[in-house]
């Protein structure tokens, strides 16, 4: 985990690719998740607002919200 946080804001992760976008939706959610569990809300609500714009993008919003990744 720490290896992809380290990653994660070096990599380009263009939401114009397609299907192969919704790629970037599961590291995503699981830095997400890391964060919650670490009670670091400034950082989660970062991740989240990535993850969401993310999810807007590739049309995944409402599989995300009946997954229990994101709240609503």
């Amino acid at each position: 985990m720490a290896l992809l946080e380290q990653r994660w804001a070096r990599m380009n992760k263009s939401m114009a690719a397609g299907p192969l976008s919704r790629n970037y939706l599961l590291p995503c959610a699981l830095l997400l998740q890391r964060e919650q569990a670490g009670q670091d809300e400034t950082d989660a609500s970062r991740r989240e607002a990535e993850l969401r714009s993310m999810a807007t993008a590739t049309g995944a919003t409402n599989d995300l919200i009946k997954a229990g990744v994101l709240a609503h």
